[in-house]
This record gives structure tokens, sequence and C-alpha cells, in this order.
């Protein structure tokens, strides 16, 4: 599954499939922010909060409304990830521009929310438990620490992800750190060699059996 331009529309593709099939379901003026595959369907989420879920059959996608608006502003991005409990969860995060860097994004806070999918309500917390998560320009996603023991568990991995941003200050600092929910600090993460800024930096799961192959 891709969001992509115009207007953050959905189109998704097969595994072995030779073509992309753009999801014409979609509600109007739905402008996704991120999408996860869950139980057995891809649950996207407008940039309001709401989500909805599309199952998928051959080439076409149906759409239900499975969870209403909850923002009551329009969010430039908001994210959705499966905690390892199962839970569903809304991710808000917030940036601000600093006055002695105009051009560069700072990332200074998150929060987390519990979505509660009978009541149609959203539920803060403040711990991830033996989670961590990462969100960016790519799949958001929980990993158990017990499975990555060199993870913070409660912590969040973040990198850039505003698109325009980026194309407009290709040659900056990168937004690119490590956030603790629990204190609410943060701290950068630098990589040594400069011109790595661009393209803006993704998370990836190596697969180190295909590496050794």
């Amino acid at each position: 599954m891709m969001i992509h331009n115009p207007f953050r529309q959905l189109s998704f593709a097969r595994v072995g499939g030779e073509q992309w099939h753009w999801i014409t379901t979609s509600p109007r003026y739905a402008e996704y922010s991120d999408c996860i595959y869950h139980d057995g369907a891809f649950y996207a989420m407008n940039r309001q909060g709401g989500i909805h879920r599309y199952t998928i059959a051959g080439s076409f996608a149906s759409c239900e409304v499975i969870f209403m608006d909850t923002l009551p502003y329009t969010a430039y991005n908001v994210y959705i990830a499966r905690a390892s409990s199962g839970d569903v969860l809304q991710i808000w995060r917030y940036t601000d521009i600093q006055e002695e860097e105009p051009n560069e994004m700072h990332t200074n806070g998150f929060e987390i929310y519990k979505l509660n999918f009978d009541k149609q309500c959203i539920v803060q917390i403040n711990t991830m438990g033996d989670d961590a998560l990462f969100v960016g320009h790519s799949y958001t996603c929980c990993l158990s620490t017990k499975d990555y023991p060199k993870l913070l568990p409660g912590h969040v991995y973040f990198t850039d992800d505003s698109e325009y941003w980026l194309i407009e200050n290709k040659n900056i600092r990168r937004d690119v750190g490590i956030y603790n929910l629990e204190d609410e600090s943060s701290h950068d993460l630098v990589s040594p060699q400069t011109w790595l800024n661009w393209p803006n930096p993704i998370w990836i799961t190596p697969s180190f059996t295909k590496i050794n192959q």
C-alpha cells in the first residue's frame, strides 16, 4: 500500500504483480497520513485521525469507515501503529522552528493515544511498556524490546517526514532523534556522513538472511 500525491491518495500492488492499482473507493477529501496492515486489512488514517479499513479483493479495494475523525484540526501528519499488546495507537507529533535556525524543523514532543473502536474515542497513554516506536517517512511500527534488546523501551525513534519541507531544504540538518516518553526529553541522532541528509533518512528492518545469501 502506498500513500501518494495528489491529495494523499492510496494505491496498492500485490507481491509479484506488475502494476499498481489506484483505489477509487476512498471518501472524498480523505487525504491519508499513515497506513498499517492489521487483522487482514489495511487501516488508513486520515489527517483528522479517522480510520478507513480497506479490504483487498483482486484489483479492487472496498472501504469502510471504522473510526470517526478525532482531531479538531487538520494535522500535517498523524500516525497509526499496532502495539505488541494488539492495541491500535494514534500518534501525534509536535514540531517547531527555532528563531536561530529558521530553516530547520525540530521535534519537541509526542502524544500517544489508544483507540477504543467500540466507544469511538481515544485514551492518552504515557507508557508503551516494553515497546519502542518508530515513526517517519516510512512504515510506522512498534517493536518489542524483548525481541530487540538494544532498543530503548518507552522511546520514540523519529525521522523527518515533511516532504515539501525536505525538498525545499535539502542541505540542512535532518530531524532525526530519540524521544523519551517518560521524561519528555529527546536527543539527536547525527550521522557523521553529512551527505546522508538527502534523500531523507528512513527506518528499515534489514534481512540478514538475504544479506548472507
